[in-house]
């Protein structure tokens, strides 16, 4: 089974998109969606419901009070289904591209050795994707250092554990590093993954905080591989990124 994880706070404005995009991944009866409303102060508790009469395999897990991302990452992997086998987690305000799963648990299926799969992100403005997943325009493709872009065995996910919820930005930085430490059986394959919808309430947009929580990710990664030798590096988890693309990214940035 794949466990498609959706932490939600004040989101009915794009949720209903995401979670249709998560129910287009892998016949149905092969999967679980996951939704943790993190204390929304709006109807994203109802928006879920609602839903939850149209696919039986949606969940609702609610928090009374707003405690953030992690928090509400680790409130679904306790949640999550003892059929679990698989893992893939999306933001409320992205989309997963129709069938964009499928080479990730595919391809886990067939190598019991591989860990994860790592694909790649689409960075597409909210006014040129449709609720059905149709892009209009040419919008580039990236590697992002981001939890939606992979497939993990549910396994990993236990021996790894929670998120740290110090973090309020790079808390995927900083649990792909603590991923890394412990195994390098991971397969990186270009296909977009997910459509990083940009909109003006995005959190990336705080690019200070942003590379204050990157730069503390890698630190501790440091000061736990210093400690301990035996942790692995992230060597060829992290990929370059074509300049000529993130400049197209920094102008999509800048007119939202």
């Amino acid at each position: 089974m794949l466990s498609i994880l959706i932490p939600a706070y004040n989101a009915e404005l794009y949720l209903a998109d995401a979670i249709r995009s998560a129910t287009r991944q892998v016949p149905e009866g092969t999967y679980e969606v996951l939704v943790c409303d993190d204390g929304s102060l709006d109807g994203t508790a109802a928006l879920v419901r609602n839903l939850m009469t149209r696919y039986p395999a949606l969940r609702l897990i609610e928090q009374a009070e707003n405690q953030g991302v992690c928090a509400a990452r680790n409130r679904l992997l306790k949640a999550l289904s003892p059929k679990s086998r698989y893992v893939a987690f999306l933001d409320a305000d992205d989309m997963f591209l129709p069938d964009a799963l499928s080479f990730g648990v595919d391809l886990l299926a067939r190598q019991p050795e591989m860990m994860l799969t790592v694909g790649k992100m689409q960075i597409v403005p909210t006014d040129a994707l449709d609720s059905d997943g149709v892009t209009h325009g040419d919008w580039p493709v990236i590697t992002g250092i981001t939890m939606s872009a992979c497939v993990f065995r549910t396994d990993l996910m236990r021996l790894v554990g929670a998120f740290d919820t110090s973090f309020t930005h790079g808390e995927d930085v900083d649990y792909l590093l603590r991923i890394a430490e412990h195994t390098h059986s991971w397969q990186l394959h270009d296909d977009p993954v997910f459509y990083y919808r940009q909109h003006g309430a995005n959190t990336t947009k705080n690019r200070h905080e942003t590379r204050r929580g990157f730069l503390r990710a890698a630190l501790l990664h440091a000061k736990r591989r210093a400690a301990d030798p035996a942790l692995l590096d992230a060597r060829g988890l992290f990929r370059e990124v074509d300049p000529q693309v993130i400049k197209r990214v920094h102008e999509i940035l800048e007119q939202t």
